[in-house]
């Protein structure tokens, strides 16, 4: 009996012993989450909002409606060089008397740290929304789609997350090529039928179209498919070989890296221009160190190229 109310005397003094352990640190864990708490920036706030109005067009009956709609959001992106707040505005018109039509999109970039409320880099395009590209680790680019109906192409703008300029402009479902350690390549063909056009293309009608190459940390390669402008092509979709051997394309996407091919070979991208006129053109062009080898190039007659700086 003297023992058993030994152990009990025992097994009282470690509930309580490992209750007042459990309170201190309860305590000290509450103390720390107040400390980081109160080490926070107050929450930033951008507003959304919309207006709306009647629109009366003379000569119409119709009652038609017009808004404005002002949206923001915030986006939290991880970048090679660290992580980053992206703030994205889009400011658009809409109305019931005509067809989808571009906004305007600003995209602005912070530092992801306390106290910080300068941006790294901004910029500011026409169009109707945007998406953050990434793969399994870090955020690559940013695609910015404008507005397309009727006959127009749809357009997409690629930009660099990482400092905010402008990769290249396509047409065509982008192509993205996927090498060991995620290094990214990107394949794109504006042919200039979109909302809005290429620089290039704006002053020059002898260019039926634009070729681009473009990816992580390295320039942008453009080439300017030169030819008959009475005739108006759209390109389809790419088709990409390696030792003469075409390489499934999934999704407008090679995993390179899953059929043994490294930055370094060389891989032979195939361009089909469709005009309505029933005279297809093709374009065959390696390319090889991550540039087009014009010199090698396989055109259709009429066709040339032009490496654009």
């Amino acid at each position: 009996m003297k023992r058993y109310m030994q152990y009990l005397i025992f097994c009282g003094l470690v509930c309580l012993l490992s209750g007042a352990i459990w309170s201190l640190t309860s305590s000290a864990e509450q103390q720390s989450a107040a400390n980081q708490e109160s080490k926070r920036d107050p929450l930033v706030t951008a507003e959304s909002s919309f207006a709306i109005w009647p629109e009366i067009i003379e000569g119409l009956d119709e009652k038609f409606v017009s808004a404005r709609l002002v949206s923001n959001r915030f986006i939290f992106a991880h970048l090679p060089q660290g992580p980053v707040i992206l703030r994205e505005l889009i400011d658009i018109e809409e109305s019931t008397s005509r067809e989808y039509g571009d906004g305007r999109i600003t995209v602005e970039a912070y530092e992801a740290r306390p106290g910080n409320t300068t941006p790294l880099w901004t910029f500011s395009a026409n169009g109707r929304s945007g998406d953050v590209l990434f793969d399994d680790y870090t955020h690559k680019v940013y695609r910015l789609r404008q507005a397309y109906c009727c006959d127009l192409s749809h357009r997409e703008i690629y930009y660099d997350l990482a400092n905010g300029k402008e990769l290249f402009s396509t047409t065509t479902p982008a192509l993205t090529i996927v090498h060991e350690d995620s290094a990214y390549r990107y394949i794109g063909y504006d042919d200039g039928a979109g909302s809005e056009q290429p620089a290039e293309m704006e002053h020059d009608n002898t260019i039926l179209g634009m070729l681009s190459y473009a990816g992580d940390g390295i320039a942008t390669r453009k080439l300017a498919v030169m030819g008959n402008s009475e005739n108006e092509y759209r390109q389809q979709v790419f088709e990409v070989t390696h030792n003469n051997q075409p390489i499934p394309i999934k999704d407008n996407m090679i995993q390179a890296f899953e059929h043994q091919i490294a930055l370094t070979d060389e891989l032979w991208l195939s361009v089909n221009l469709v005009c309505r006129c029933e005279v297809n053109e093709k374009i065959m062009i390696p390319i090889l160190n991550d540039r087009f080898v014009i010199e090698k190039a396989v055109l259709s007659e009429g066709i040339t190229l032009k490496e654009l700086p």
